[in-house]
């Protein structure tokens, strides 16, 4: 791994169009929200926009000359919430950053740093990475079982105890430091992550990107000092395969060491190295054990879902079935299911415990339709947001409305005078009305400024 730092970072970041499109990154999947409505409205984001920039152009170190330091972004502090993971029945304590502006930021970081988390990472290092989720797992995994028996004959399978939580400050930022010279940069992942008192919060988009950026040195490690043939991990999840028990013994060991010695962590006890399934040749009797791993259960001969995540898809099927109308998340819902049963060796699953509840079609036309319904949303929202912006710097309305006397109580009647107005002559007056020093811009899209 090469050892070349990145400086300039910060200040292309706070671009105006980057920032914005940043709000919108971070609103996904809750665009309905009161909060974040608010927010992204047309006659409001430009505000939110110049209000973060500011924020952010105002952070720095203590010895760095802002010239409003009392305005920096500083992160929040925040509750600890307990869910329960339906796949793996364990609890959690998340943390949910506000979306007004601390989940902003991080997007602007992560986008910012991106390249920095990218490189030097590795090829089968799935789990919270574009593009390699747990099916570019499975297809690899998949691949390595059937074109190499002879190095796929035994498993080591470990994780790390406690991994988020027991992420070590120092050691994150002295790792990172390596990478980044940008002072302002450093200073604002350092507020991120000194933001919780231990590891690294659940719920933190920056978490995810930080702990695989943190584990690389740990990736190569074992690639290619321990040469570990085939080796992938899903998170803090790692699987090893090998030809003999010995070896992969070893490899623990020594994975367990660099793991207290370089990052201060633990592997948790229950790691295992097994025979990896197979059909014993005089009997052809299964023997083995099969795989179990990033949702899926992999065999020598096919790859199945985990039995909870089936259990879980069977009972969320028979309550939608129940339902007199079928709600666009209970469609979503059932189609992600429907994503990994499509990928595994389940059908007889789907022909039992699924088709004859559901409509899958039916429910891909419920989530095809949500979906235009937002982007023409979306569309109408940037629409009306560069007529608002129109004659203005940047696309930024700078109280043209106030500057120019005309109240909020004013614009739904302008609004009733337009729908009156022919089609000309509101066209005549966008292109050709006399300039009355931003009065013509308000009244001829008085509509924006009331909807």
């Amino acid at each position: 791994m090469g050892n070349k730092s990145v400086n300039n970072l910060y200040k292309p970041m706070l671009e105006h169009s980057n920032v914005e499109k940043k709000f919108h990154k971070a609103a996904k999947g809750k665009t309905e929200r009161p909060d974040v409505a608010v927010i992204l409205d047309p006659n409001n984001i430009q505000k939110h926009v110049e209000n973060v920039i500011e924020q952010l152009e105002n952070t720095a170190p203590e010895w760095y000359d802002v010239p409003h330091p009392e305005k920096a972004w500083r992160p929040s502090r925040h509750g600890k919430v307990c869910i329960n993971e339906g796949t793996t029945k364990k609890t959690r304590m998340i943390e949910k950053p506000r979306y007004n502006y601390e989940q902003v930021v991080h997007h602007i970081v992560v986008a910012a740093c991106y390249d920095i988390f990218m490189k030097g990472m590795y090829e089968f290092s799935c789990g919270s990475v574009p593009n390699r989720g747990a099916h570019y797992g499975k297809r690899y995994i998949e691949k390595w079982i059937q074109t190499d028996k002879k190095n796929c004959k035994y498993v080591l399978k470990m994780d790390i105890r406690h991994f988020f939580e027991s992420v070590d400050h120092d050691v994150l930022k002295g790792w990172i430091k390596r990478k980044i010279r940008d002072e302002r940069m450093l200073y604002v992942l350092e507020l991120i992550i000194d933001g919780s008192e231990v590891g690294l919060p659940l719920g933190f988009y920056t978490s995810q990107w930080l702990s695989n950026f943190m584990l690389q040195p740990l990736d190569h490690y074992i690639k290619e000092q321990l040469r570990a043939v085939h080796y992938i991990r899903y998170m803090d999840d790692m699987v090893v395969f090998g030809k003999n028990k010995k070896e992969l013994h070893r490899m623990q060991q020594s994975i367990e060491m660099y793991l207290h010695e370089h990052f201060n962590l633990q592997m948790k006890r229950n790691w295992q190295v097994f025979r990896f399934d197979y059909i014993e040749r005089k009997t052809g009797a299964r023997k083995g054990r099969p795989l179990d791993f990033m949702g899926f259960q992999f065999y020598h001969d096919k790859t199945i879902l985990r039995e909870s995540i089936m259990l879980s898809c069977t009972r969320k099927v028979n309550r939608v079935a129940k339902k007199p109308k079928i709600t666009w998340y209970d469609a979503t819902a059932i189609l992600s299911y429907m994503g990994y049963i499509s990928n595994t060796d389940t059908y007889d699953m789907y022909l039992q415990r699924i088709k004859p509840h559901v409509n899958v079609k039916k429910l891909k036309k419920i989530v095809s339709k949500h979906s235009k319904r937002k982007e023409r949303e979306k569309h109408e929202r940037m629409e009306r947001s560069v007529r608002n912006g129109d004659g203005q710097a940047g696309g930024v309305r700078h109280d043209t409305v106030t500057n120019d006397s005309i109240s909020k109580e004013k614009c739904p009647a302008g609004d009733q005078d337009r729908g009156r107005r022919s089609k000309s002559d509101r066209m005549a007056e966008r292109g050709t009305g006399v300039d009355t020093g931003g009065i013509r811009t308000v009244e001829a899209h008085a509509g924006g400024c009331c909807e």
